[in-house]
């Protein structure tokens, strides 16, 4: 941090010695001192002049026309007076005082021509009064509405004068040209003197494909969104490559949205769109094309060519559309393999390019695609808790946290994990999160902090601008959650309860993941009954509800949610729930409920086992609660982690700040939450860990199971930052067997050395085991797509086997 302060000093004193320069060597700025900007226009590529070119410059009302020569010129001082009438309309000199007096907050801040600050002030209205200031010149910085000038003033005889001329702009601004059949151009506006400008002729790309590329501009004109934008600032151009004849066409995505219309539409394809999928990601008689797509990533430059998951295409058939396309294209030494399937891994002869490559060079990623109104704060990641966000702030985090509470927006300059936690509530919230690895010091986001912003987040880009405080009350108004929810906790039921005695609609004894647990249970599978963790048995509500009874904790509870000041002050809610979460840990736990549960571990052969939160506000349906809770370890007679410590951690978990502000922002009612507790063996020896949501979270109408997965115990949903996961999408359109395997993203814990997590039998298991889950909990007339997690255990031999570990419905 305090690197980083420095750097920003150093830049800031930079600035300042060069604008010095300026104004007292170049003169550049002298009152009455005209300054022309002169120019002229040609055409790239017949290097002739363009008349009748509309000049203007971005962000003001200047504009001109071309002559017949192509030339144009216009006065900076005439420039800079108009965007400073715009930039700071309520200053003003009065006789040895400068006034300002806006709705709009500014900084100003007074330095002499050493560089010295004299004076500075900030607000909505500030007055200097320049009485005892030795005659000369001087600079006025003026940080207002996001916009920065300095302003070179005269104070002689105790009157300050100035000229609209004399400002010195601190932002960049853009010269655009337009002419009609033109592309148009963007150009930083510099300083005085003569340029040159050339621009591209706009071809009317009204065909149905191009034969060739020859410049940016054929590939910008024919593109499209990618197939599944799992990265950001992504675009693409799909291609056919026709085996017989050797000839590639690339589709005009603005006319042809797929390959296989094209084919009918362009080139006689006989069949319908069905028929083209079957035969030609196929090697068979009847396959005619090898169709592709050459993806555009704008944050490296870099262009890579890919074939769908499931295409049968060989290396040797690759390396020809390869080299096809690098003759016929401006590609020559630009252009990338990346292998997508587990099959095309081995096409060695291509320069190639891995997703970690594509991943660390992308600035921005998309987790979840909403719009959202907030106060853009930053804050440092470590220092999360201590700064207090609140529901209807956009936090900008300089890494990830493991836990972030209700806020409007999440930004963090490192990526995530789709599928952790942070973006589970997210979804769940309707909120927008994103990555921007240049976030802490972007410049589409530096004048924005600390005001109310919109900010609307898609796979493609992101937009953020400041908004009003009108627009954000609707928009709050009609997107939260306004309508209480009760909840009936069943507080009577006693004994443990095993987990085949458990069912979905039990919620209300031991909570949703218990619950859900127990319907997994009467699940079976093309291979099976579904892979459980041994020894599962439940604590329902009754123990936890008891716990506060007997020790006075209700009414420590109750008064807590009574008082008015616990809502009304952060530091108090935070200190009041630490307080209450430290009296149940330390409340002695009842004997015989203690009893109970060891020896039921003992009696299933598992003095080893792993106590999960499950309340009746968690794996619920519209209320997912991912990650709010705790799950501790506990071994029987074993005093570092014992049963008793790891029940009441448990517990004590239901108070968790974040908890109860996701409980809270939902309009749970506090009083009605109770939680249970899963117990089941732990797995000390796991090879894999992995989350399964049972539906395309990228893109609609194209069916896939997204899958994230990682080695050992690096955790996808609180990950390790640094480490990311194998991101897969499995396709469902068929039998398990043939469905392809959509490599998006591959592990890059570097100890593996480019394995994959799972094999792709594995893979097929899974498929197999969260196809026959969704469809029992269709029939139970839940249609929202489910949420799995899971794992792979090892045993003493080293035999992989499958486990579910959870199911939750996922609310998207």
């Amino acid at each position: 941090m305090q690197n980083r302060q420095h750097l920003q000093t150093v830049n800031e004193n930079k600035r300042l010695k060069k604008l010095l320069l300026i104004l007292l060597f170049e003169g550049c700025f002298l009152i009455g001192y005209t300054q022309l900007f002169i120019g002229t226009v040609y055409d790239q590529q017949l290097q002739e002049p363009i008349a009748n070119a509309l000049v203007r410059i971005e962000g003001s009302s200047i504009c001109s026309y071309t002559n017949a020569s192509g030339e144009f010129s216009f006065s900076l001082n005439q420039f800079i007076e108009a965007v400073n009438q715009e930039t700071i309309p309520s200053l003003q000199f009065q006789h040895s005082s400068i006034v300002y007096l806006n709705a709009q907050p500014a900084q100003i801040r007074l330095i002499n021509l050493s560089g010295k600050t004299l004076q500075q002030a900030g607000g909505k209205q500030i007055e200097m009064n320049l009485i005892g200031l030795p005659n000369g010149i001087y600079l006025l910085f003026i940080d207002q509405n996001d916009k920065k000038s300095v302003l070179k003033v005269r104070y002689q005889n105790r009157e300050i004068s100035s000229n609209p001329t004399s400002f010195y702009l601190q932002q960049q601004y853009h010269l655009v040209l337009e002419k009609e059949n033109y592309q148009t151009g963007y150009f930083l506006l510099e300083e005085k003197g003569e340029h040159r400008f050339n621009l591209l002729q706009a071809k009317t790309y009204n065909e149905d494909y191009l034969e060739s590329m020859n410049q940016p501009d054929d590939f910008r004109s024919i593109e499209t969104k990618p197939l599944n934008p799992f990265f950001g600032e992504v675009t693409s151009v799909k291609f056919l490559y026709e085996i017989t004849t050797g000839k590639i066409f690339y589709i005009n995505a603005k006319i042809h949205r797929a390959h296989s219309y094209f084919a009918m539409d362009v080139l006689n394809y006989p069949k319908n769109n069905e028929w083209f999928n079957q035969e030609q990601y196929r090697n068979n008689a009847n396959r005619l094309y090898y169709p592709g797509t050459i993806d555009y990533f704008r944050a490296t430059g870099k262009y890579v060519v890919q074939f769908f998951a499931s295409d049968d295409i060989s290396c040797k058939a690759i390396e020809t559309v390869y080299t096809k396309i690098v003759e016929s294209t401006f590609l020559d030494n630009e252009l990338y393999y990346y292998a997508n399937s587990l099959r095309t891994q081995g096409c060695t002869n291509l320069p190639s390019i891995s997703s970690e490559t594509l991943f660390s060079g992308q600035n921005y990623q998309c987790l979840n695609p909403e719009e959202g109104y907030g106060y853009l704060r930053k804050v440092d990641f470590e220092q999360l808790a201590e700064n207090h966000p609140g529901r209807h702030d956009i936090v900008v985090l300089n890494g990830i946290p493991v836990d972030v509470p209700v806020v409007a927006g999440i930004i963090t300059s490192e990526f995530q994990t789709p599928l952790s936690h942070i973006n589970v509530l997210s979804m769940n919230r309707k909120t927008p999160n994103m990555a921007l690895r240049d976030a802490w010091n972007n410049e589409r986001l530096n004048g924005l902090f600390n005001k109310l912003v919109y900010l609307n987040t898609n796979f493609e880009n992101f937009e953020i601008r400041e908004a009003s405080l009108d627009e954000a009350l609707s928009f709050w108004e009609t997107r939260e959650p306004n309508s209480p929810a009760i909840l009936s906790p069943d507080l009577l039921t006693k004994d443990l309860i095993d987990a085949s005695d458990l069912s979905a609609d039990r919620i209300n004894v031991v909570g949703g993941k218990a619950a859900n647990f127990g319907e997994l249970t009467h699940i079976s599978s093309s291979s099976g009954a579904i892979p459980l963790p041994e020894g599962a048995f439940a604590i329902p509500f009754y123990y936890y509800h008891q716990h506060l009874l007997k020790n006075g904790l209700d009414t420590t509870l109750t008064v807590m949610l009574e008082d008015k000041t616990f809502y009304t002050d952060v530091a108090i809610r935070q200190q009041k729930l630490e307080e209450l979460r430290t009296e149940i840990m330390n409340a002695p736990i009842d004997n015989q409920l203690l009893k109970m549960v060891e020896d039921k571990m003992n009696q299933n052969g598992e003095i080893r086992c792993r106590f999960r939160s499950s309340t009746n506000a968690e794996d619920i349906e519209g209320f997912n609660g991912a990650g709010l809770y705790d799950s501790k370890t506990g071994i029987v007679d074993d005093e570092e982690k014992s049963v008793a410590d790891a029940i009441r951690e448990v517990w004590a978990s239901l108070w968790n700040y974040q908890a109860f502000e996701e409980r809270d922002f939902f309009r749970i009612d506090q009083k009605t939450v109770a939680m249970g507790i899963l117990v089941h063996r732990s797995f000390p020896t796991e090879s894999a860990n992995g989350v399964l949501i049972t539906k395309n979270i990228y893109r609609d109408g194209l069916p896939a199971y997204t899958i994230n997965s990682q080695f050992d115990e690096i955790s996808v949903v609180n990950p390790t930052e640094g480490w990311f996961p194998e991101q897969v999408l499995y396709y469902t359109f068929s039998s398990a067997q043939s469905n392809p395997i959509d490599f998006i993203a591959y592990s890059n814990v570097p100890w593996y050395n480019g394995q994959t997590v799972l094999t792709n039998t594995e893979y097929q298991v899974l498929y197999q085991t969260c196809n026959s889950i969704q469809n029992h909990y269709y029939k139970l007339g839940i249609y929202n797509a489910l949420d799995i997690e899971f794992k792979i255990d090892k045993d003493a031999n080293g035999i992989r086997k499958l486990y579910i570990k959870q199911c939750r419905t996922f609310n998207d």
